[in-house]
């Protein structure tokens, strides 16, 4: 049987698919290169090893992020609360299906404290995520407390997408966007 040709952005994809699920340690460039429908081999000829792909997924991610959730922020023309529910909206459709999680948020567990340079991209994730917030918060708060409620926003967020995965029940998370508005009322 022939290898399938596939494209950089589908071996992204389908990987970021599988380390969602099975984790980064867990996770083998053969379990990966099978995913794709493609040899180890040519897996190689696209990605020099796991780091690498891992790499390209946590950076396609947060530029998926960046575009469709964090700019949501930044469109000052859209009354705050407006953009808080946009935002909680696209992250919703992102972080719970599958109820596999944040991506970044289980990376950061798995090996932050060994692999630096993967824990700078989920730095500059949570960065991100909490500068959009923070800018929706500063029409309501002052910058330092703008600021202190973005993160305390985040980690209730990123607790509950444990909660999900532990219980497999969605509305653990819904009840957590719910906090979040309350900001803005």
């Amino acid at each position: 049987m022939p290898i399938q040709k596939t494209t950089k952005k589908e071996i992204i994809a389908t990987s970021y698919q599988v380390f969602r699920r099975q984790g980064y340690h867990r996770t083998t460039l053969e379990q990966l290169a099978k995913a794709t429908g493609l040899t180890k081999g040519v897996f190689y000829h696209h990605f020099k090893n796991k780091e690498a792909i891992m790499q390209e997924v946590l950076r396609t991610s947060h530029s998926y992020f960046s575009t469709k959730v964090f700019s949501i922020a930044y469109q000052d023309e859209l009354p705050a609360r407006e953009r808080m529910q946009q935002m909680i909206e696209a992250s919703n459709r992102i972080l719970t299906k599958d109820c596999y999680g944040c991506i970044f948020a289980n990376t950061a567990l798995e090996i932050n404290h060994i692999e630096k340079e993967l824990a700078q991209f989920t730095r500059d994730f949570f960065e991100a995520w909490e500068k959009a917030f923070t800018h929706i918060l500063e029409s309501e708060y002052q910058p330092n407390k703008a600021r202190l409620l973005a993160q305390q926003i985040i980690a209730d967020i990123e607790g509950s997408l444990i909660l999900v995965q532990v219980h497999q029940d969605k509305e653990i998370i819904m009840r957590a966007y719910e906090r979040t508005m309350k900001h803005l009322e």
